[in-house]
């Protein structure tokens, strides 16, 4: 196994560094068909085949962590508009572009927070007009009138009152 230095994975090192200290050379090693102390049971040139230049080398660590951080980041970070939304703000519109323009200085993320979970102003109600009792009729109060004056002038006579 000659390689450059540059050509050699960590393991590989590592392997190299063990056989120099152990004072063998990775030649020695190879004829013997040594495990390089692994203890899977498969020699040196077996490895060698199974990680074949040809075939890549596969990062399982997954695309879609960095996505997936992202995305919580920004629900995070429009967290005060989406507040806004859901309580039905009548300046929703303001708030999200307040959060969008400001929100990546903290000051301003908090003031976008904050204005999304006060309750708006209430407002008081318009006055609405409320029409006077309608006048008694004009004929309702002649009449009335006209029965007081006999009253009063049969009481001044000295003569029954009637009704």
């Amino acid at each position: 196994m000659t390689a450059t230095a540059s050509t050699l994975t960590l393991r590989e090192a590592e392997r190299l560094y063990l056989l120099r200290r152990a004072g063998r050379t990775a030649s020695t090693l190879d004829r013997l068909g040594g495990d390089d102390r692994r203890g899977d049971g498969a020699t040196v040139q077996q490895r060698q085949a199974a990680q074949s230049p040809c075939v890549p080398k596969r990062n399982n660590d997954g695309g879609a962590q960095p996505l997936m951080a992202l995305l919580i980041l920004l629900a995070f970070y429009f967290l005060p508009a989406f507040i806004a939304l859901l309580r039905g703000k009548r300046n929703a519109g303001a708030l999200a572009v307040l959060n969008l323009l400001l929100g990546w200085t903290l000051v301003g993320w908090v003031v976008a927070l904050v204005w999304a979970l006060t309750n708006d102003a209430q407002t008081p109600p318009p006055a609405t007009y409320v029409p006077p009792a309608p006048a008694p009729r004009i004929d309702a109060l002649r009449a009335r009138n006209h029965a007081y004056r006999q009253r009063v002038r049969a009481a001044r006579r000295g003569g029954p009152i009637s009704d």
